[in-house]
């Protein structure tokens, strides 16, 4: 069955092409990706952009695939390396919100009734959008969501969003080893604290850390098998709070900038201004405004799309749009977990 409504014919796929414009040509246009594929085909460039640091070129032994790590490496130590705060900063913003997409994202594969269907296949998402833009992914992921999801009726919707207790218990510890632990190791600074390779390297594994949330399910799932009562409120206070730390910290700081200005340094409070950390801005053809700069527009965008194809999902789940038969209760039955814990409607005991 194909579900055709508001935000699958309109919304999503317009955020999709949003994805594109914002992350892919805008890229091209303010020169990151033209710069960055300069570095990368001169053997001579044997530094990272900037700097003195060594660069690291091998990682796996496969051209192909240690091209595209060098280029994400590149990418990522302009948000790093702290001699852009305002990159840095949206960085940690995003960091908090990108967790929570990837932690729901999870949990609906582990509904009983999303198993089989595409969207479950979340480590090769996550590998697809690390490497092209969560920007054009999420919405991509978010319209296969809503196309394809199933009529239900009410006998068979409990059976259908019913989640396993090992599951639900599970997920906030995997991605705590698979994406919180990876992310943290990642941003400690060198060569202050770690030589510069170390820092590549870990900056480099992190950018498969969907495998690595996979992974850590996999080895801790032995250690959850004690029966108990549970329900999925762990994942979405889990969620929540992974996306509303880091905003509550990043929002305070910047508009502290605001507020007290005299707490900071000029050139530091207008780099943390909230309107240089959080505005996306558009990159016209033939600008160039530095790669760190280029690099925060990439982001900025990235976060913004994606965040407003999960909000046209998720609303369009809990309202129930268009053929949706029974999926107004979806959201109503995952908030009586939240609130009355004892309320189980699992099908596994």
């Amino acid at each position: 069955m194909v579900n055709l409504n508001l935000s699958t014919v309109v919304l999503l796929p317009a955020l999709a092409a949003a994805g594109v414009m914002t992350t892919m040509v805008f890229s091209f246009n303010n020169n990151m990706f033209p710069h960055i594929t300069e570095i990368i085909e001169d053997p001579a460039a044997t530094t990272l952009p900037g700097t003195d640091v060594p660069l690291t070129r091998e990682w796996t032994g496969v051209d192909r695939i240690d091209r595209q790590l060098t280029v994400l490496l590149i990418f990522f130590w302009q948000l790093l390396d702290g001699r852009y705060p305002q990159a840095t900063l949206q960085g940690v913003h995003f960091f908090g919100q990108m967790g929570s997409f990837w932690t729901l994202m999870q949990l609906e594969a582990k509904r009983e009734g999303n198993k089989s269907r595409i969207i479950a296949y979340t480590t090769i998402f996550g590998l697809v959008y690390q490497n092209i833009s969560v920007a054009i992914t999420i919405p991509i992921w978010a319209l296969l969501s809503l196309l394809t999801n199933p009529s239900s009726t009410p006998s068979t919707l409990p059976h259908r969003l019913s989640i396993s207790p090992t599951e639900a218990r599970l997920l906030p510890w995997s991605m705590f080893l698979g994406y919180i632990l990876p992310s943290i190791a990642m941003a400690i600074p060198s060569p202050s604290l770690l030589p510069s390779t170390t820092q590549q390297t870990l900056i480099t594994l992190w950018q498969v850390f969907p495998l690595w949330v996979t992974l850590s399910t996999a080895l801790l799932r032995p250690f959850f098998r004690t029966p108990t009562t549970t329900t999925t409120t762990n994942p979405h206070l889990f969620a929540l709070l992974l996306a509303a730390l880091p905003h509550a910290t990043t929002l305070s700081l910047s508009l502290t900038t605001l507020l007290l200005p005299s707490l900071f340094a000029p050139d530091t409070a207008a780099s943390l201004h909230p309107a240089a950390v959080f505005l996306p801005k558009r990159s016209l053809p033939g600008t160039d405004p530095g790669l760190a700069e280029a690099a925060l527009r990439f982001m900025q965008w990235d976060e913004a799309v994606s965040t407003a194809a999960t909000v046209v999902w998720a609303a369009t789940v809990s309202v129930g749009i268009g053929s949706y038969n029974g999926i107004e209760e979806y959201f109503l039955l995952d908030m009586m977990r939240f609130i009355k814990p004892d309320v189980e409607i699992s099908i596994y005991p």
